[in-house]
């Protein structure tokens, strides 16, 4: 199910909820509150799956810094299949990707990030990235 329908379903069972919630026999159990509870639930829900990218790349992150490369590199992964990142934070996900030897997935996510429209600092850094990525191409081809 797509993300868009997912938030308008989660936006009719909360109005929907709204004109129910006082006829309810639960809703006593939380004093009369079931609509502000469960609006609450579902903002937190709809807001956690919205950033999962960023929760992943904050996770890599983490994992990165603690010397767990290969949690960290599958974080990164999972983050860049999400396909909901920032140019800036694909570029990231390559160069670490390219920094751990994983020049294939590197390469096909510069590719696919010089096919949008970038600034020209995003522009520089994946131009960066890329030089870094065939020289290294370069050496490891070598004998």
């Amino acid at each position: 199910m797509s993300l868009i329908v997912s938030v308008v379903l989660a936006i009719i069972l909360v109005v929907g909820l709204g004109y129910a919630a006082p006829y309810l026999p639960f809703n006593e159990l939380l004093g009369g509150n079931l609509y502000q509870v469960v609006s609450i639930l579902l903002a937190i829900g709809v807001s956690a799956v919205l950033n999962i990218p960023m929760l992943y790349m904050l996770s890599a992150n983490s994992a990165y810094k603690k010397g767990e490369w290969k949690k960290a590199v599958e974080k990164y992964k999972k983050a860049y299949n999400t396909k909901r990142l920032s140019a800036d934070m694909e570029i990231y996900c390559g160069y670490i990707l390219l920094k751990e030897g994983d020049k294939k997935t590197s390469e096909e996510i510069f590719e696919a990030v010089s096919e949008k429209k970038l600034t020209d600092y995003q522009r520089n850094s994946l131009d960066i990235n890329r030089a870094i990525l065939l020289w290294k191409k370069a050496c490891w081809t070598r004998p």
